[in-house]
């Protein structure tokens, strides 16, 4: 399966299984009335599955857990579906956009740093957000994102955890994150045409 593929496994601290973990939190985009993981839990109480609300968090954040590989993953069935729906002339392309996020609360939280705003002309504090996209003209696909910290160890308010094995998915994303854009931007090109 793309959960697989993508390095997802049954953790120990996990009560469900991978599978249901992934199917219960994307059910959840869709309901309208539900905000936080806590009442994506409550409500898939109603799916019989045995689980508590860490084990939601403990999901998302493993380090383990290859999310840009199963988006790359996907978004390359989704293309391949509306390829076919497209004359074979029509064009396609990639689309790259960065967007600051602003977390003017998260003193502490991991990697947050000192960036410009270009919209507002100042510097606040939080990440700038790499998207990579597909477009076909008509179609867009989100393939591959990162969030950036500022390259600049000084800008930085808070490093990254030391405690995470450098092989994980997670790892390599901190350290991927005190890179210039450019240079991210090309890694995600790269990962996105080797699929």
């Amino acid at each position: 399966s793309l959960l697989r593929l993508s390095g997802f496994r049954k953790r120990d601290n996990y009560g469900a299984t991978v599978y249901d973990l992934f199917r219960m939190l994307f059910k959840s985009c869709f309901f309208h009335n539900v905000k936080n993981v806590h009442g994506n839990y409550t409500s898939s109480k109603q799916a019989n599955v045995e689980t508590n609300k860490s084990t939601f968090y403990n999901f998302l954040s493993s380090e383990y857990n290859n999310w840009r590989k199963l988006q790359l993953l996907l978004a390359q069935r989704a293309i391949a579906f509306f390829s076919k729906l497209n004359d074979a002339d029509r064009k396609t392309c990639f689309v790259l956009d960065d967007t600051v996020l602003e977390r003017a609360k998260g003193m502490h939280v991991e990697l947050v740093s000192k960036v410009f705003d270009h919209v507002t002309n100042t510097f606040v504090r939080g990440f700038t957000a790499l998207l990579l996209g597909w477009t076909d003209g008509i179609n867009f696909l989100p393939l591959a994102n990162a969030l950036l910290s500022s390259t600049n160890e000084e800008n930085r308010y808070v490093e990254a955890t030391t405690k995470t094995d450098k092989r994980t998915s997670g790892s390599k994303r901190r350290e991927e994150s005190k890179q210039k854009k450019t240079i991210v931007a090309i890694i995600l090109l790269k990962q996105a045409l080797s699929m």
